[in-house]
């Protein structure tokens, strides 16, 4: 079945099965306002007889299936007819009572709009304002209630008394019309529809703060039985002047009225399309307008509702209205939307490597824009950031994309793709805030960010990627890092590349050279080898390799290229990673000094000049003169305390301290248990307490 097959089925089941009972109650028996349930009932009964006629045929699949079992034989069509007939009626005692009074409606170029472009049927907004005009009458009821609240001493009071009668007779009925427009529309703030609704319908009359304050009074009176219903409505006053609740009316109307109009735009033609760009553009400047003012504070509930809305709706907006700078609307700092600067994008050097098919597929893939308004949610506390650091929007939501998609993958290919993921975001960082900013600790939405991907991972049940952080990092470190992980992660394809390259062997050198010296500036903290054997530690395994076959200087011997290092100069680089070189070194030394000593001649005790130079510089000789130099003094030091006059005459010194401290405390002692003594005197009236606080 087709989406409107099955709309039209749900409307047939909501009205003629589940609330039947409903309707029987509040039209059949001649029960009043029925104009405006009628006003929906009527396109319901033509969808009964256009289906009833469609499947009035030998065809029992698809829809005609279900309308034929399900429907057709369990509609009371006799009770269809009363609808029929009363709501006729209805229709006809409305055209005939109708008053001069215009309803209320959308703002003059919305609803021009809409109508032009035929989409003002499918705004839940102006449908709800169409039934509560329908609903509103000059013969409701008068109400005991309005009555004593809307007072003679306040001018137009009847007209005011009549308003609060409908309102009144509207709370009543407040569930019922509730559950026929949730029936089309769910989720709809209708309780503030009709609070613009009732605010309209009072402005005409220019009421001043006493009529206000009696119809509030009386709405609180009618509904203070309905506080802890789940459908409570309460009335809210705007305390605006006239022109800016225009402002607030007009982007609260334009929000509830997008979705529509987008709607529309997926299915209309290009000149269509610009058409809505360029009202759209009108309500976002009208939007920076009422954020920019010095009295935004009375527009903070339009200001949050569009933000919520639209932080969503970016990057389609991009799509749709090019080059209208739309989606720069929250990064505006002077009220205008092209004005608004994107940051200075670093650009790194881009090295001929890259043009190697697939060598920055994964990454291309991340930044990729497809349906990351999906995932505004996740970024609501970014948002207050992107004035200040315009992008930051985006690429939380690139984020949070990129995360439920690699919790999708496999293991392997997920593990994979989340050590490309750590660089990237880091990458993206830099190219949009490095420029002014040199360390990750200095950008203030770093941990906002890490916060969002440490939520998305909570609701992941597999393959959480977890990125690390350290403010510490510099951008120019993690640039590095990224160079060496892409190196190592792509050295087959490079590999492979260089293998058949003719030309362009500069460009290809150019790259290499970058990547050795970046090779020889990170192994020694990066790699621990040890010597003459082939074991290592890693201690960077998120973007070092410490297999020396992945050695950049083979690539600069295969290219030929100028600064190519030769085979002993190259393993100087890993003698300095291994971390018993230099003992080793040292032992070798030795060795190969002990042996020249021992081809001397026996008899021949002089050493030659040389010689003893020699052994000066060795040094393992020079460390072991040092230390045995070092006991030397203490021994001397130590004959010289225990035997010799200069020791006896310290002892004496020490004792004739230690006599004269002992002296000291025991006069203190004295002295404090005489102080003692002489407060135990004091009445304790008269005593102060002191007490010590600690800390727990």
């Amino acid at each position: 079945m087709e989406l409107k097959d099955i709309k039209d089925i749900k409307k047939l089941y909501d009205y003629f099965i589940f609330d039947e009972a409903f309707m029987y109650e509040k039209i059949l028996k001649d029960y009043t306002h029925n104009n405006a349930r009628c006003y929906y009932l009527n396109t319901t009964f033509d969808v009964f007889d256009q289906r009833k006629s469609e499947c009035n045929t030998q065809d029992n699949t698809g829809y005609c299936a279900e309308f034929k079992t399900y429907l057709k034989d369990h509609i009371n069509e006799n009770m269809l007819n009363s609808f029929k007939i009363k709501c006729q009626k209805e229709e006809s005692v409305q055209s005939s009572e109708q008053t001069i009074t215009e309803g209320v409606m959308l703002h003059e170029d919305l609803k021009n709009i809409a109508q032009s472009e035929n989409f003002l049927s499918i705004v839940p907004l102006n449908e709800f304002y169409h039934a509560l005009n329908l609903w509103y009458s000059d013969g409701v009821n008068n109400s005991c209630t309005c009555q004593v609240y809307i007072r003679n001493d306040i001018p137009k009071f009847k007209d005011i008394r009549k308003l609060c009668d409908n309102i009144k007779d509207v709370l009543e009925n407040w569930g019922n019309l509730l559950k026929i427009f949730q029936i089309y529309y769910r989720d709809k703030d209708y309780c503030n529809y009709f609070n613009y609704w009732i605010h309209d319908k009072i402005k005409k009359y220019n009421p001043n703060s006493k009529t206000i304050q009696y119809l509030n009074n009386a709405f609180d009176s009618i509904n203070k039985n309905k506080k802890k219903s789940k459908n409570y409505c309460q009335l809210k006053t705007f305390h605006v002047t006239e022109n800016e609740y225009e402002k607030k009316k007009k982007l609260f109307e334009f929000l509830e009225s997008y979705g529509s109009m987008r709607t529309k735009m997926d299915n209309d033609n290009a000149s269509n399309v610009n058409n809505y760009c360029s009202f759209i553009k009108k309500y976002f400047d009208l939007y920076l307008e009422m954020e920019k003012s010095t009295e935004s504070q009375k527009y903070n509930e339009e200001i949050i509702l569009f933000q919520r809305k639209m932080n969503c709706e970016l990057s389609y907006l991009k799509n749709k209205c090019p080059n209208m700078c739309l989606e720069m609307v929250f990064q505006s700092k002077n009220g205008s939307l092209c004005q608004s600067t994107q940051p200075k994008e670093i650009i790194k050097k881009r090295y001929i490597v890259e043009d190697i098919p697939n060598f920055n597929e994964i990454y291309d893939e991340f930044n990729k824009n497809d349906n990351i308004d999906n995932y505004c949610s996740e970024c609501k506390d970014v948002l207050k950031f992107e004035k200040d650091y315009p992008g930051i929007n985006e690429l939380c939501k690139k984020l949070a994309k990129n995360l439920v998609e690699l919790s999708e993958k496999s293991n392997e290919e997920s593990n994979n793709r989340c050590e490309y993921f750590t660089h990237w975001i880091y990458d993206e960082m830099r190219k949009r805030f490095g420029d002014k900013l040199k360390y990750v600790g200095d950008i203030n939405f770093a941990n906002v960010l890490l916060d969002v991907a440490f939520r998305i991972n909570n609701k992941l049940e597999k393959n959480q990627c977890h990125y690390n952080y350290d403010r510490m990092y510099s951008f120019e470190e993690l640039n590095e890092m990224k160079y060496l992980h892409d190196y190592f992660k792509k050295h087959g394809d490079i590999e492979n590349k260089i293998a058949t390259v003719n030309t362009e062997l500069e460009g290809y050198c150019e790259y290499v050279s970058h990547i050795y010296n970046l090779y020889k500036k990170y192994i020694r903290s990066c790699c621990e080898y040890y010597h003459e054997n082939s074991f290592y530690t890693e201690n960077c395994k998120s973007y070092f390799n410490c297999e020396q076959k992945f050695d950049p200087n083979k690539f600069l011997n295969k290219l030929m290229c100028n600064n190519k290092v030769s085979d002993d100069d190259s393993k100087k680089v890993y003698q300095w990673a291994t971390i018993d070189y230099i003992v080793k070194l040292i032992t070798k030394i030795s060795t190969e000094q002990a042996k020249t000593l021992g081809k001397g001649k026996s008899d021949d005790l002089s050493i030659t000049k040389h010689e003893e130079n020699g052994l000066l510089s060795d040094p393992f000789y020079s460390v072991v003169l040092a230390i045995f130099s070092f006991l030397g003094l203490l021994l001397m030091f130590y004959c010289l305390y225990k035997f010799s006059p200069l020791g006896s005459y310290m002892n004496k010194n020490r004792s004739r301290n230690e006599r004269i401290k002992n002296s000291f405390n025991e006069e203190n002692e004295m002295e404090l248990l005489y102080e003692n003594l002489r407060y135990e005197n004091i009445s304790p009236k008269n005593r102060r307490y002191q007490l010590a606080y600690h800390s727990t």
